[in-house]
């Protein structure tokens, strides 16, 4: 993954979780599946910036 990759996973994780909240809300069973997903991808955008140069 390059740094310019990183900053895309990070920008749509951080959409798709948006995206799951407006969708499902915090109510339903699925909440935390549509928060956990996009939040892997934004967690590895984060490391990738942080640990590798």
């Amino acid at each position: 993954m390059t740094r310019q990759q990183a900053r895309v996973y990070i920008a749509c994780g951080l959409a798709l979780m948006g995206l799951g909240f407006a969708i499902s809300g915090p109510s339903v069973p699925n909440f935390w599946l549509w928060m956990t997903l996009p939040g892997i991808m934004i967690a590895g955008g984060i490391i990738r910036l942080l640990f590798r140069s």
